[in-house]
């Protein structure tokens, strides 16, 4: 090989410098970006799983909350529904109640007319037979003419009816 200009000394200095050299290279970076690179990837695996399983999470908890909301809505109709009811009941027994209140108003004011009409009668009456034995003590002394007798009857009987 000397007749080609290769020195094989050297040729298997520079191929053991090689070697040395991709040996060394090798520990000192291709291993530590090697794991680097794999620890990179672990990473982002964990990170993929993390946001997938984040995902299903948000996406339970929004099922969970739109659940709820469909529940309160149910428990907020059915809280309006009994208030409603209430309000209607408490409307109608009060309207029961100022209804007697009317009627006993009513009926003792019915009773208060009856009372003072039975008590007007009674003084006409009273008024009456005064009149009536004044009337007969000028009658009998002659001091009533006929038409006078005729206006205080009519008179009387206007005023009774």
């Amino acid at each position: 090989m000397e007749g080609l200009g290769i020195n094989l000394t050297w040729l298997l200095f520079q191929l053991g410098n090689f070697i040395l050299l991709l040996v060394v290279l090798n520990y000192l970076l291709h291993k530590p970006i090697a794991k680097l690179l794999d620890d990179r990837r672990k990473e982002i695996d964990e990170s993929l799983k993390s946001a997938e399983r984040i995902r299903d999470e948000v996406a339970q908890t929004e099922k969970n909350q739109e659940l709820l909301l469909q529940q309160a809505r149910l428990d907020a109709s059915a809280l309006l529904t009994e208030a409603r009811n209430q309000a209607k009941e408490n409307g109608e027994r009060l309207l029961g109640q100022a209804k007697d209140q009317a009627d006993l108003l009513l009926a003792q004011a019915k009773a208060q007319v009856d009372l003072e009409r039975s008590q007007i009668k009674e003084s006409l009456r009273a008024e009456l037979g005064e009149l009536i034995v004044k009337t007969t003590e000028k009658a009998l002394r002659g001091e009533i003419s006929d038409a006078d007798k005729q206006d205080r009857i009519k008179g009387l009987i206007k005023e009774m009816s």
